[in-house]
């Protein structure tokens, strides 16, 4: 069950619809090679963002995606991050290299999901 969450740049929040994030679900949900409703999606805005000592102009895009794996989908994690990252840019409206993204494999038995210990 990946788990998707974007931060982005407080001029872009307005962009943050439900439609967005069932568009990076069904990506993830692609990649990952698991059905669509296993993917958890969410947006959170930035107040405020610097890059270096610039601060991005009003509108600019930038967003932070983190995603979340089980170690059971290693082999997929690459395809994953990426098709995250490349949906949440189409999906929020943000040029590709504003977007960072990284994922986190969370270790069994760390994750209490779904009424049990993961």
């Amino acid at each position: 069950m990946p788990i998707v969450h974007v931060r982005g740049s407080k001029g872009i929040a307005g962009r943050a619809t439900p439609k967005a994030l069932t568009n990076i679900a069904t990506e993830v949900a692609d990649a990952a090679g698991c059905s669509v409703g296993d993917v958890w999606c969410t947006f959170t805005p930035a107040t405020e963002t610097t890059v270096g000592t610039r601060v991005p102009r009003e509108g600019e895009g930038i967003l932070y995606v983190d995603v979340l794996a089980r170690p059971r989908e290693t082999d997929v994690l690459p395809g994953t991050l990426e098709a995250a990252a490349r949906a949440a840019a189409s999906s929020f409206r943000v040029r590709l290299d504003n977007v960072w993204a990284h994922v986190t494999v969370l270790e069994t038995g760390t994750v209490f999901a779904g009424g049990r210990l993961v």
